[in-house]
């Protein structure tokens, strides 16, 4: 199968734009991240919900962020959407600090220790 030629566009919150990279590095948005940490970030039609795919595809985002260097991997959950907090339960994420957004927006923060040596790092 070849690669797609033209570079998909994703748009963040606050309109900011990134293109895909066209390279083999992961695109981040790090707003409110430090050093060694990734978001991850997930969307499903509902159609598509319940079947365990959103769980699923944040495991293996995390397991390649932590191959790329990752120490941390972050879920930030809009607190109304307890759908969305279970999937990050479900996936071994523990709830962190509550930070607000630049905004004053308040989101539940999940994080996943994926250093080697962390028992609870998912295989």
């Amino acid at each position: 199968m070849g690669r797609c030629r033209a570079a998909p566009r994703f748009r963040y919150p606050g309109g900011r734009r990134q293109a895909a990279r066209g390279d083999d590095r992961p695109a981040v948005h790090r707003r409110g991240l430090g050093p060694g940490q990734v978001n991850v970030a997930y969307r499903l039609y509902p159609s598509w919900r319940g079947r365990g795919l959103a769980t699923r595809a944040v495991l293996l985002a995390s397991r390649y962020a932590a191959t790329e260097g990752a120490h941390e991997v972050v879920i930030q959950v809009d607190p109304e959407n307890p759908a969305s907090a279970a999937v990050a339960r479900r996936a071994g994420f523990t709830p962190a600090k509550q930070p607000h957004s630049n905004d004053a927006t308040r989101l539940d923060r999940y994080i996943q220790d994926m250093r080697e040596d962390h028992p609870g790092r998912p295989r």
